[in-house]
């Protein structure tokens, strides 16, 4: 039997020994308990019909309720700042608090501040020498794209390629850093990957050895792999300049397509930039410099990874965002809040 009796169990001899009218002794034989546990027991159930068990709420001692609330406030002015410099600010203002690093980086998770990937957002107020408002943007684009069926979209756009790529992130032993040599300095070159892609498959692609993109490239490319095929259909590309000009939209007119550009700075708009993710991580496990024809050979293998699937949900998810709409769930992860002692 465990040293603490349940409430049912305290209940049940306490009744026992009222509705008995049974001596100490026998009841705690009966229910192997001291007497001076049974007597406290009749005591509360006859002040407050229960004898619920009251436990002291935990309270941490090390650190003050001013001195965590002073470590929140200062994580909410700069999210980025380490926790070498959080223990010299605190510090700096308490000057008898005495914590670790480690310790003062538990006291932030159990507040629920947890150490992240930090992502970069940017989206000016100006473009053009004119005010520019992202929601404003989004709405006339996707007021674009519901002209047209999902079927009927191309998403096309270029990105740079090197030799070798890596994660940013690996695994080895503990205590040691991973370190991602090579000894080729061919691996600081660049090619331009240009890439066709509707809700189905890849429709073109081509990658340059020599020179960046431009104009009479991009539409040399659509000819090959677009104006040929495929008719009525709208193309939504970015906002570089060899884009974004007039001798490319002429092209797509004449073609007896139609053309949208991506809200600028929010690739979620462009269902290709999701495609190049996914080239780029089978490109990442590559662990050679390679040379341009055989870096064009594994872009190859790593398009033909991708299945129809993967293409129907870049498209779904940038555009159909009702059927990706996941409910908000609170984090089972999120811990209760300790008690610190008052400064």
């Amino acid at each position: 039997m465990p040293s603490h009796k349940s409430e049912d169990y305290k209940i049940t001899a306490v009744k026992y020994f009222l509705e008995n009218k049974s001596s100490y002794v026998n009841t705690c034989k009966i229910f192997k308990c001291s007497e001076r546990s049974l007597k406290r027991w009749i005591e509360k159930y006859k002040t407050q019909y229960n004898i619920t068990r009251t436990n002291r709420p935990a309270i941490s001692y090390k650190i003050t309720q001013e001195q965590v609330k002073d470590a929140l406030q200062l994580l909410k002015e700069n999210e980025q700042i380490t926790m070498n410099e959080l223990q010299y600010q605190l510090q700096k203002k308490h000057k008898t608090l005495d914590i670790s690093q480690q310790h003062l980086g538990t006291i932030l998770r159990e507040n629920n501040k947890t150490r992240k990937r930090t992502r970069h957002s940017h989206f000016p107020i100006i473009r053009y020498k004119k005010p520019i408002f992202k929601q404003t943007e989004l709405s006339k684009f996707y007021s674009g794209i519901s002209k047209h069926p999902i079927n009927k979209i191309i998403s096309i756009d270029e990105t740079a390629i090197r030799p070798v790529m890596m994660n940013e992130y690996s695994r080895c032993e503990l205590g040691k850093r991973c370190v991602f040599k090579t000894n080729d300095t061919f691996m600081f070159r660049k090619y331009t990957l240009l890439v066709a892609i509707s809700n189905t498959k890849c429709i073109g692609w081509t990658m340059f050895e020599k020179g960046a993109m431009n104009k009479e490239r991009f539409v040399e490319f659509m000819k090959e792999y677009i104006f040929r095929k495929y008719k009525d259909h709208l193309i939504v590309m970015d906002n570089a300049g060899g884009h974004r000009n007039k001798y490319v939209w002429d092209a797509i007119t004449e073609s007896g397509n139609q053309y949208l550009h991506s809200v600028p700075y929010t690739p979620i708009t462009n269902p290709i930039e999701a495609f190049f993710n996914q080239v780029k991580h089978y490109l990442k496990q590559n662990k050679s410099v390679l040379r341009y024809n055989e870096l064009n050979k594994s872009v190859e293998n790593a398009i033909a990874k991708v299945k129809p699937e993967n293409y129907n949900n870049y498209f779904n998810y940038a555009y159909d965002k009702e059927q990706f709409k996941l409910p908000s769930i609170r984090s089972t992860r999120r811990r209760t809040l300790k008690k610190y002692k008052k400064g």
